[in-house]
Formats: structure tokens, sequence, C-alpha cells
């Protein structure tokens, strides 16, 4: 495979795109600006990078046919993030801007964020760890799992596979949908107002060996500022301390 740098100019003040068909990506901040990409060529066909320094953009042209691994370096305080990537692996950590990210044949892991994010992760499993901020995912076929979740809010929806969240301090309502799949949830608090539905409840918050509580069921202490809407069409919502899970 052949290496290339490219040095970028980035508007820090705006959102930066990058664009690929098929990659594997991973994206690091620090006090420089540059991508680094690995490809093999198919046949005559080349990779070919773009960067549109007016709308602050990159592209990948041809990734969709050749073998591609991007490490591209962002500045700490770079406004905000957006990905568009067909097929591969994305790698994010340290993060302090705002990202958003859409995918469809995709693994995704972002660790160590002070972020907001938004993602549409279509097909491929999803882990979040030591993140703040709120979340929004719309997913299909997507497993979820996210591990020290803080000052946290926002909705998670997916169509198929298990839902595994661990959160610590709640900064607002939280909405979880899983159309056909397990729920897992865990608090870290003893404020919360939490309404269940699922083909069973089963609360682990006042039992180490578990009550089924039927559907729906509302379970409630403290400080009930924020509202916990959780949802299982076809499969069981188990709730517990963080901890435990």
């Amino acid at each position: 495979m052949e290496t290339k740098r490219m040095d970028l100019n980035l508007k820090k003040d705006s959102i930066f795109s990058l664009e690929a068909g098929n990659a594997n990506l991973a994206i690091l901040f620090g006090p420089q600006s540059y991508v680094e990409y690995s490809f093999s060529n198919f046949g005559s066909i080349a990779s070919k990078v773009i960067f549109d320094s007016v709308n602050n953009k990159l592209n990948f042209k041809n990734s969709d046919l050749i073998e591609l691994s991007i490490n591209l370096y962002l500045p700490d305080d770079i406004k905000g993030i957006e990905v568009l990537l067909n097929k591969g692996n994305i790698f994010i950590t340290s993060a302090n801007c705002d990202i958003n990210i859409t995918t469809y044949n995709s693994g995704l892991k972002i660790i160590n964020s002070n972020s907001n994010l938004k993602l549409d992760v279509f097909n491929g499993e999803i882990y979040l760890e030591h993140i703040k901020g709120k979340i929004l995912i719309n997913g299909d076929k997507s497993q979820i799992k996210i591990k020290n979740w803080d000052f946290c809010f926002g909705d998670i929806v997916t169509n198929y596979g298990l839902i595994y969240i661990e959160t610590e301090k709640i900064n607002g309502d939280i909405n979880i949908k899983n159309n056909s799949g397990k729920i897992l949830f865990g608090i870290n608090t003893t404020d919360y107002d939490i309404i269940a539905r699922g083909l069973d409840i089963i609360n682990y918050l006042d039992n180490k060996n578990g009550k089924s509580l039927g559907s729906p069921a509302q379970i409630s202490s403290g400080n009930k500022q924020y509202k916990i809407n959780i949802f299982s069409k076809t499969d069981k919502v188990i709730i517990a301390n963080s901890k435990d899970l």
C-alpha cells in the first residue's frame, strides 16, 4: 500500500466535512491539521483526494473501488465535524466538538469525548465510552453500547440489536426505543423517573435478584426532574445500577 500526507488549512470556526465511499477512518485531535492516507489502487483506478478550502470539505474520490485507510488529525478547537462514509470502521477519540456521522455499513467507536453526537448508523455496531453530552442515534441493524455516559440526554432508536447503556449524571430527558431487541439500562443516581414498556420489565435497582414488573412500569425515586422513556417492542427491558449492569 502507498501512503501519502496532505496538510489541511482548516477554518476552525466552521464545520469540517469528510466524505468517502469505503475506508477505515481514525480521527484524532491535537495542535495540527493534516491527513495521512494509505491505499492500494484498483487496476488503473487510483485514489483522488480533493480538499475544498472554501467549504472546509475533504473528499476521497474512487474510494468505493480501492482499499483505503485514513488517519485524520484535527485541531482541538474546531467547531464540529461531519462524516459521510458508506462502509468501513470509524474510530474517534478526545473530541470537544459536535460530531455528525452518517454511515451505512460501519463499526463506530468513540471514546473520551466531550461532544454532542448525532449518529445515523444503519448497519453496524456502535460503541461509545466516557462521553459527555447529548446523543442522538438513529440505527437499523445496529447493536448499541454506551458506557460512562455523563451529563446525558437525547434519543436512541434502532430496529434490530441490543441496546446497552450506562448513565452517570443525567442532564435532560432520555428516550430509548428498540423495535426488535433487548434494552439494558444502568443508572448512577437516586433521582429518576422511568417509564418502561417491553415484553417484561425487570428491576434490579432495589433487589439484587431482580423483580419482574410486567409492562408498562414506572420506576421513580427522589427528584423527578427528567423523564426517561424506554420501549422495546418485542423483548425485555432490564434496569439496574450502572455499576451492576
